[in-house]
């Protein structure tokens, strides 16, 4: 087909206007050659200075896809098509975004003559609606995840405008409109309102930025703590006539805040209460000690032996005291052993049933082949003990008492008593159940805090529970706990599972006064105990070095030349403590020994409660006999 002249069909004026126009237009014949085209037309699609006219489109453009023929063949019959937001491909490869128009156009007598096609290339919008669109999504989402919202409140129509994440904070229906301060007000907690609307009116009134927080009550009840953040728009004469700003969710916050104060009210308890044992294992100490002084002293029959045997049944009593305290505040020296749950159980059967007495039905269902588990025995007899009184108070009619023991594997992590979660894995749980009063949500909330109680003044301690917790997460342990009122109560222990094999059963030798010639260094600020230490072991033979502080017996063991067989100290003293003192000791003398008396234990000799390796240590409150007997052992071992 011959090259045609666009004069032929067009007019001059026509073709000026296309060949200026400010958009990307193209005209085509039937056969789809270019018969005028626009500038812009050119630089849209990159062709440089080739000539167009003349050419077919497919020329110019070979990679059309099938899609684009059809539409220039649907617009040469008549139809006439438009796309937004189209891909388009330059020859140089780049693709660009555009709206684009396909019409036929017509001769003179009414014939299709081809098509007119126009585009508007809209890439750079595109992009920039495409960044504005992920700026939005990424603001919607720090929104979301601060749990942020919007609010406008227009003073003088009183229209109050909220984002949705205001009122998912609120738990209000989206489609209340229009909104008003009333609404937002309603959901202020009535010991509340007024200190609000103070701060809003005072806000109002200062005309600067402003912030406060609060907690709201939402329709379903559920309290929720917001801050709102915001400032005072004013008119051309200064008037108030807009307050803008965010309110964001604090729940989480407040929550974390009052956990929180609420461990840091538990670590001051747990040391004052560490320290009150301590002191009081001193006390118990000399208590013990000076009763058996007074009792080796009188003949039997004498009427003060009686009054004695009474002090130390006292002291005794003192003494589990002090022992829950000290676990309490997680501050008891354990020595974990590998355990098996079920035999614990066992041995502890005879005790329950005389501390549960014959009006409650006491049972057990052990599961075979229990896994091991690592734990201080002594204290895990305390916890079953204590879990048994509890369940006895609170079936003060009688009733039923449950042990269980069981392998459990946890797929997924677990909450846990007082926020713990306690994670997926293998543990050995031992559940104790009851069927007595059961437990209101309120005081299930506080059942494992210290000296938390619901008996009468007198009756108890509070510290069953809370040392049951202690001991339990001393051994990486959680606790959880299911009550209702009427319907009893369930405790479960999970301790993880251990692989290693069991420990051997250790029975103590019972104490021996036996004696020896040999020299011990000694080491020890409460006087009461330094002295009785002192009497015991000089009545059985020994030569003591007494000293009331660490650099005393340094100081000592320079002025002595002899040889010194054995140093008992302290841990906790003024300066340096025991651990220190060992040490220097060890330097000047290789060889030896070290005996550590203690009322509770601290990161010197002890870590996470748990006993350090080698290390010999004789807890407070101790008596004469025990005294003498691990001193003894020490010095009979074989040299290191």
């Amino acid at each position: 087909m011959s090259r045609r002249t666009p004069d032929a069909a067009l007019s001059a004026n026509l073709l000026d206007i296309v060949r200026h126009s400010p958009i990307a237009i193209a005209v085509f014949d039937r056969d789809m050659r270019y018969l005028v085209h626009s500038e812009r037309y050119r630089d849209h699609y990159a062709l440089g200075d080739q000539e167009l006219v003349g050419r077919t489109h497919y020329e110019v453009f070979p990679d059309l896809p099938p899609r684009i023929r059809e539409i220039h063949q649907r617009c040469l019959a008549g139809q006439g098509e438009s796309g937004t937001a189209d891909s388009l491909v330059r020859p140089d490869g780049r693709v660009e975004w555009a709206n684009w128009d396909v019409r036929p156009w017509h001769t003179e007598d009414g014939a299709i003559g081809g098509i007119v096609v126009t585009t508007e290339v809209i890439t750079a919008r595109k992009t920039a609606e495409g960044a504005l669109e992920e700026a939005h999504r990424r603001l919607a989402e720090a929104q979301r995840l601060a749990r942020l919202g919007y609010w406008e409140w227009d003073l003088n129509s009183g229209v109050v405008t909220w984002s949705k994440e205001v009122y998912e904070l609120f738990g209000v229906d989206p489609q209340t409109v229009p909104l008003s301060y009333d609404h937002y007000a309603r959901a202020v907690p009535d010991e509340e309102k007024a200190s609000v609307d103070e701060r809003v009116k005072a806000a109002i009134k200062a005309g600067g930025p402003f912030q406060f927080d609060h907690a709201i009550v939402r329709p379903d009840g559920t309290r929720r703590y917001v801050v709102i953040d915001g400032r005072v728009v004013h008119d051309d004469q200064g008037a108030p006539t807009m307050l803008l700003g965010v309110a964001q969710d604090i729940t989480t916050r407040r929550q974390l805040e009052e956990q929180l104060r609420e461990s840091q009210k538990l670590e001051a308890t747990g040391r004052l209460a560490g320290g009150i044992a301590h002191d009081l294992n001193n006390i118990l100490t000399a208590i013990f000690s000076f009763s058996e002084f007074a009792l080796a002293g009188l003949q039997t029959g004498h009427p003060a032996e009686g009054d004695i045997r009474e002090v130390v049944r006292a002291a005794d009593q003192a003494k589990a005291l002090t022992q829950q305290l000290l676990a309490f505040s997680r501050r008891r020296t354990v020595i974990p052993r590998v355990v098996q749950i079920n035999r614990r159980v066992q041995k502890v059967e005879a005790m329950m049933r005389r501390i549960l007495g014959e009006d409650i039905h006491y049972a057990t269902h052990l599961a075979a082949d229990l896994w091991h588990t690592r734990i201080d025995p002594n204290a895990l007899e305390q916890v079953i003990i204590n879990l048994a009184v509890n369940a006895r108070d609170a079936m003060p009619r009688g009733g039923r008492l449950t042990i269980e023991t069981a392998n459990v594997s946890l797929a997924h992590e677990k909450s846990g008593a007082k926020g713990q979660v306690i994670p997926a894995g293998d543990y050995v749980a031992l559940m104790i159940s009851d069927d007595g009063e059961g437990m209101t949500a309120e005081v299930k909330d506080h059942i494992f805090d210290p000296f938390y109680t619901t008996k009468a003044p007198g009756t108890g301690t509070g510290l069953g529970l809370s040392t049951c917790y202690g001991i339990v997460r001393q051994a990486e342990g959680f606790m959880w706990v299911y009550s209702e009122v009427g319907q009893g109560s369930t405790f479960k222990v999970y301790l993880p599972r251990v692989l290693d094999a069991l420990d051997a059963d250790v029975v103590p030798p019972a104490p021996k006064a036996r004696g020896g010639s040999e020299t011990i260094l000694l080491a020890e600020d409460n006087d009461q105990v330094r002295r009785l230490t002192v009497r015991t072991l000089e009545r059985l033979g020994y030569a003591l070095i007494a000293c009331d502080s660490a650099e005393s017996a340094l100081r000592a063991l320079d002025d002595h030349a002899g040889p010194v067989h054995l140093l008992i100290t302290d841990v906790i003293m003024p300066g340096l403590n025991g651990k220190e003192l060992a040490d220097r000791v060890e330097a000047a003398r290789p060889g030896v020994r070290v005996l550590y008396i203690s009322g509770y234990s601290e990161n010197t000799i002890v870590h996470h409660g748990v006993l350090d390796a080698g290390v010999e240590l004789l807890q407070k409150p101790f008596r004469p006999g025990d005294l003498a007997e691990r001193v003894r052992q020490l010095l009979d071992l074989a040299p290191a």
